[in-house]
């Protein structure tokens, strides 16, 4: 015993020392400062302007991390679960706005600066827009800006959302609502992001039958990539229904069909997502600002967070929709622009709705602007949209040739340069100053316009205000010279050498002349009343063009 005693004490030694230093270790304490604000400058310069919009009709959060407002959906599996959740894990909301009852999600708020330009901020931009809107939060983004209009914050939110009520009108709402508690929807839709006014819908509570049982169905612009939706239910063949849709007389897009699923109780599920995506409605428009794919995806989550509504098997499937239901059913694209932003999509949509029209989509892969126009032979109406630039322009087109234009241009010009009436038509316009005139030289390839140096007839843009006799005469004589003299000057000059702006290279193109005279537009407000403001500005000179371009 005596040998081992000092090995002993040595052993216990040896532990008191390592409990003293991992002690000293644990203990060890890093300095750190601490933040004197805990938002930057621009962000507290947004939020004074944002509490002053929101008042006391909602809470206002700051840095909120995303992974505790929204979770992945029930229907992902591990994996999938988990790459969700990382992509929205190390992320957070700029603002956050709950209602002050009970802290209940409203709306989320981004400011986006300079930063967001770069391609990795648009990359998580993408991922946080697309996660609010499969999960049907109200996203609203704001340019950080020296000062702010909280007119146009407030008209911004409550588009995206009504949820700026009066204290008087939530209450009752909560009133109504206080009834339908008794609701068998279940609450594990908590983690798909349903909302409660979707749990408390009434139509929850009716008994599925067989006589309800149908197609819900999400509807995607045919031929312009556009985040909108149309979502509906109908007990016959979709597809018969979208056409339908697209015969009917009221002015709208062209629709195809992207989802459909067949229901024990197609109604009840159709009324549910509609309540969900109500902050996503367009106002006086039947349809959505969210994406084809995340409108199905909230129809998915509804349908996973209940009971009463399920799936059920076809009774005769048409060839054309499959059984499965879960795979899109997608018309052919005529064209394929970028996504743009619901502001854009509104816009678009009132064009076609003020004028009672279906909308012909334009633009090229390669060029940044794009819109729609009345489709009109001759004389257009058109709405252009560059959303690198967020302008909008509404305008008067007339273009140089047969298909568009009848080669219309061809009168127009001729008779302006015998008794030229452009000079009266700025007296009859409101603010010509703030009208632009744009005489261009088209460059066929194929269907495509090429981007050339001699693009602008007169080597610019007008104001139609600054145009005097001169030098609207120089323009249509330059104009003539892009017609064919041979075909008494309608059809494209051949084979005219112009230069193209890609790499300077000297080509021989066919040109035709293209005359537009427009004026910006707001992308925000009401669109529909910005549209109808518009229109009626510019129709004097809608009115010229037509009867200057009639024919001789």
């Amino acid at each position: 015993m005596d040998l081992f005693l000092p090995i002993i004490i040595v052993i216990i030694a040896a532990f008191v020392l390592f409990l003293v230093t991992l002690k000293k270790k644990d203990s060890h304490r890093y300095p750190y400062q601490l933040s004197k604000y805990l938002l930057s400058k621009a962000e507290r310069s947004f939020y004074g302007v944002l509490s002053q919009v929101i008042g006391d009709s909602g809470l206002i959060f700051t840095k909120v991390r995303i992974a505790d407002v929204l979770s992945p959906g029930k229907s992902l599996d591990r994996s999938n679960w988990q790459k969700a959740f990382n992509a929205i894990s190390s992320k957070h909301f700029d603002f956050l706005i709950c209602d002050p009852r009970d802290c209940s999600i409203l709306l989320a708020v981004e400011l986006d600066d300079s930063s967001h330009d770069s391609a990795k901020s648009k990359k998580r931009d993408k991922i946080v827009n697309d996660a609010c809107a499969s999960a049907a939060l109200p996203l609203l983004r704001v340019k950080a800006s020296k000062s702010y209009s909280t007119a146009d914050i407030r008209d911004r939110i409550n588009r995206l959302s009504p949820l700026i009520p009066s204290p008087e009108s939530k209450n009752k709402s909560s009133a109504a609502l206080r009834g339908q508690e008794s609701s068998p929807i279940s609450s594990a839709g908590d983690e798909t992001g349903l909302t409660n006014v979707a749990k408390q819908s009434p139509l929850a509570t009716k008994p599925a039958s067989n006589d309800q049982a149908g197609y819900v169905y999400v509807l995607e612009v045919a031929d312009i990539d556009l985040p909108v939706s149309k979502i509906g239910m109908t007990t016959r063949n979709p597809l018969d229904r979208c056409k339908e849709i697209n015969n009917s007389s009221t002015g709208d897009f062209i629709w195809a069909v992207a989802h459909s699923i067949y229901v024990s109780d197609c109604k009840s599920l159709e009324t549910l997502v509609h309540t969900k995506l109500t902050p996503m409605r367009q106002k006086r428009r039947e349809f959505f600002n969210v994406s084809a794919a995340n409108a199905y995806a909230a129809l998915v989550s509804i349908l996973e967070s209940q009971e009463s509504i399920r799936i059920i098997d076809l009774p005769d499937t048409p060839e054309e929709v499959n059984k499965s239901s879960t795979k899109p059913v997608r018309a052919k694209k005529q064209h394929s622009f970028r996504a743009i932003d619901s502001q854009y999509a509104s816009l678009l949509d009132s064009f076609s709705s003020v004028l009672n029209i279906k909308g012909r989509p334009f633009g090229q892969l390669n060029a940044p602007t794009f819109g729609i126009s009345d489709g009109n032979v001759g004389v257009q109406w058109n709405l252009a949209v560059n959303p690198n630039t967020e302008n909008a322009y509404l305008g008067v087109n007339l273009e140089g040739s047969a298909k568009t234009g009848g080669w219309l241009i061809s009168n127009l010009i001729r008779s302006e340069l015998e008794a030229a009436t452009l000079d009266t038509l700025a007296s009859r316009v409101p603010n010509p100053e703030n009208i632009s005139l744009r005489f261009s030289r088209d460059a066929w390839q194929g269907a495509a316009r090429l981007n050339i140096k001699e693009k602008f007839l007169g080597g610019k843009l007008f104001n139609l205000s600054e145009l005097n006799a001169a030098t609207w005469h120089s323009l249509l004589e330059e104009a003539l010279t892009c017609l064919d003299p041979e075909k008494d000057y309608k059809g494209r000059r051949l084979k005219q050498v112009v230069t193209l702006v890609s790499d300077g290279r000297k080509v021989e193109k066919n040109l035709s002349p293209h005359l537009t005279i427009w004026s910006n537009i707001s992308s925000h407000g009401d669109s529909f009343q910005n549209i109808e403001a518009k229109v009626a500005e510019l129709q004097p000179v809608y009115d010229w063009m037509k009867k200057t371009a009639a024919d001789r």
